[in-house]
C-alpha cells in the first residue's frame, strides 16, 4: 500500500472554520504544521512494528483516521468548543485508537517497499505471468 502526503485541502474543515481560527486563535497553527505533526506521531506508532514511508507522509491503514485527528487538533486552537462537534470529537478518538492498534499488533501496516497486491474482480480473470491458461496450441485453434 502506498505512503502518501495528505494535503491541507483533504482535511474536512471549512473556509469560515479557518476564518474563525485565523481571527480568534492566539498564534495558530496552520493545517500544514498539524498534519506534519500527525505524519510525526503515526511514523512514531508504525515504526515500532512495522517500516515507514517517506518523511511527512500517511499508509493508507491509517489517512482516515489521521484526518479525522488533524481536523480536530485544528478546530481546537480557539477557547470556545463550537468548532470540536461530538462527531468531530469521536472520529479524532477512533483515529487515535487506530493508531494504538498498530503497535499492539491489532492493525497491520503494509511495507511502503512493497509493491501494491494484485486485485481481482470478480468475473474477471487476472493474467500473471506464467498464469495465462492458454498454451500457443489451444489459442492456433481458435
Amino acid at each position: 500500500m502506498a505512503w502518501l502526503p495528505i494535503l491541507p485541502t483533504e482535511i474536512r474543515v471549512t473556509a469560515r472554520e479557518r476564518q474563525i481560527i485565523a481571527e480568534q486563535a492566539e498564534n495558530p497553527s496552520t493545517l500544514d504544521e498539524i498534519i506534519a505533526g500527525v505524519a510525526g506521531e503515526v511514523a512514531g506508532y508504525v515504526g515500532t512494528k512495522f517500516p515507514v514511508g517517506p518523511a511527512g507522509t500517511f499508509p493508507d491503514e491509517l489517512r482516515e483516521a489521521a484526518k479525522a485527528v488533524i481536523a480536530l487538533r485544528f478546530v481546537t486552537q480557539i477557547p470556545s468548543d463550537d468548532l470540536a462537534t461530538d462527531t468531530r470529537k469521536d472520529a479524532a478518538k477512533a483515529g487515535v485508537k487506530a493508531f494504538e492498534a498498530v503497535p499492539l499488533g491489532k492493525l497491520r501496516i503494509a511495507d511502503p517497499a512493497a509493491p501494491a497486491p494484485i486485485q481481482s474482480t470478480p468475473g474477471i480473470e487476472t493474467i500473471t505471468p506464467g498464469n495465462h491458461g492458454q498454451s500457443r496450441e489451444d489459442l492456433s485453434r481458435l
